[in-house]
């Protein structure tokens, strides 16, 4: 019985090691919508990323490094309209780390101007 126990907490132990030992998954957060800024965490220290928003206009793309921690902050020289976009924002690191956000946009009526 005793071994039984023993084995049960040397399981929990290990299970708890290997969930604190994986590293953050990489993820992205809108800090401002004019100009639209992110804030990228969980990317590998150093590691270059080049941050795209996507939607009807023209992709703009930024090109940042992460820091000593797997941070970063992109700077974009557009405004986020609920209306128009971006749709898509996407973070991708040259060594593999990856983030994107999903923006659902409303229907907003077009404006139609008659001579």
């Amino acid at each position: 019985m005793r071994l039984v126990a023993l084995l049960v907490v040397v399981t929990a132990a290990v299970a708890a090691a290997a969930v604190q030992a994986r590293p953050p998954a990489s993820a992205l957060r809108i800090v401002d919508r004019d100009p639209l800024t992110v804030v990228g965490t969980g990317f590998k220290p150093y590691e270059r990323v080049v941050v795209t928003a996507r939607g009807d206009m023209e992709p703009a793309r930024v090109r940042v490094f992460a820091g000593r921690l797997g941070r970063f902050r992109a700077h974009f020289e557009i405004a986020f309209d609920p209306c128009t976009g971006p749709e898509i924002i996407r973070a991708a690191g040259v060594n593999g780390s990856v983030a994107q956000i999903k923006l659902l946009l409303r229907e907003c009526p077009s404006i139609v101007l008659e001579p």
